[in-house]
């Protein structure tokens, strides 16, 4: 692939393989939807225009946005910083760790987002990132909105009142470097495409995330 670089779309499980391709062979990916979110039924106006731009156009894509004005956002620690974009699912980049396809976060802008995560799933993750000085690397973080990473049930002998932002805030507010929190960046019914591997701008004053770069390479 690296020879004659092609294509390369997904998200969830497929985050492994973005790591693997981005560190072994240099290549850009993209963060976005399967094939299989291309029928009648699944397939959102947004998610198509965000997915054909990305692997059409030669132009940097510029600001990602809200899929609804309705979408509400969390700025978790303010400030802007710039870097090349990795990661994706959170429960797969804890699952290179020791591997030769370890997750780089060294003056990046690290993305995370999962589905069906309870915030104390969630904790347990960002914690492993975190001892395995993951975290403390990265230039800045935007996190895609991770859908229904909530509590499951009730349980009166055993009282959860942990949300998922209280994680977020314990774990990356401490790093004073820019984080915010809510875009359709993942398991969600409007999903934008991103190359992985480019320049981006995460400013969480403004609540804005831009690709500085196009992910097509002649």
């Amino acid at each position: 692939m690296k020879a004659s670089p092609k294509i390369f779309t997904g998200f969830s499980d497929i985050t492994s393989l973005h790591l693997a391709l981005n560190k072994m062979a240099g290549l850009v990916t993209f963060h976005g939807p399967g094939i299989s979110r291309f029928n009648s039924d699944e397939l959102t106006d947004y998610t198509k225009a965000s997915f054909l731009s990305a692997l059409t156009s030669e132009e940097a894509l510029g600001d990602v946005k809200k899929a609804s004005d309705k979408t509400w956002l969390n700025v978790i620690s303010p400030g802007s910083a710039e870097g090349e974009l990795i990661g994706g699912n959170l429960t797969l980049i804890c699952a290179s760790l020791g591997t030769p396809y370890e997750i780089e976060t060294k003056g990046k802008i690290l993305l995370i987002e999962d589905v069906d995560m309870e915030p104390w799933m969630m904790d347990h993750m960002l914690s492993h990132l975190k001892n395995a000085g993951k975290l403390d690397q990265a230039a800045g973080f935007i996190v895609g909105y991770c859908k229904n990473c909530i509590p499951y049930r009730t349980n009166p002998s055993y009282y959860v009142d942990m949300t998922l932002e209280d994680v977020l805030d314990y774990y990356l507010k401490p790093l004073k470097v820019p984080a915010f929190y809510g875009l359709p960046l993942g398991h969600t019914k409007d999903i934008a495409t991103l190359p992985l591997g480019v320049a981006v701008r995460v400013d969480a004053d403004e609540q804005r995330f831009t690709v500085l770069e196009s992910g097509i390479r002649s």
